[in-house]
């Protein structure tokens, strides 16, 4: 797999962020480069409609190893000013994560306002994760690869439908 690099010069500094070569599977992952402070490595597996029952899985194998946590990337559709909060939807999603042995390495199920919100300072965008530990996070093993990781719209949220979520693993930084 060729590496894909993007750059441009900041000031004076050149920032550089591409795939990394390692990984294979569904989605992209994209490295943000050592000087990213938080969210080094950011694994897009694409779309998820919040206001209609679903289901997806994906295959993943070849990531960093570091601990990854799983979300969903939430941000208002075509610049609706929606505040992003607990109170924006009611969706209940499910995310499981399973090694090549069939053993559960992340599982996460609820409610989306009982998930852990990080909103950004507008407060137009959030990522929504099952927190940090044992069910919610994970450190990729190569001899446990690939992985298949399920997501589910259990109960959809018609409220939902100007909201554009994405599924993502994120990890590292320097922080």
């Amino acid at each position: 797999m060729s590496v894909m690099l993007a750059s441009w010069a900041l000031g004076g500094i050149l920032v550089a962020c591409g795939s990394v070569a390692g990984y294979h599977g569904d989605g992209q992952l994209i490295d943000n480069g050592s000087s990213a402070a938080t969210d080094r490595y950011i694994l897009d597996l694409g779309p998820v409609s919040l206001a209609k029952k679903s289901a997806a899985h994906f295959r993943i194998a070849g990531l960093p190893s570091e601990v990854f946590v799983v979300g969903l990337q939430l941000a208002s559709e075509n610049g609706a000013r929606q505040r992003l909060d607990t109170s924006a939807t009611s969706a209940e999603v499910s995310i499981q994560i399973t090694d090549q042995q069939s053993n559960v390495v992340v599982r996460i199920a609820g409610p989306l306002p009982t998930w852990t919100w990080s909103a950004s300072t507008g407060g137009n965008e959030a990522f929504v994760y099952g927190g940090y530990g044992a069910n919610a996070s994970f450190r990729p093993e190569a001899k446990k690869g690939p992985y298949m990781v399920k997501i589910a719209v259990l109960e959809p949220d018609p409220r939902a439908q100007d909201i554009n979520a994405r599924l993502l693993l994120k990890a590292g930084g320097w922080k």
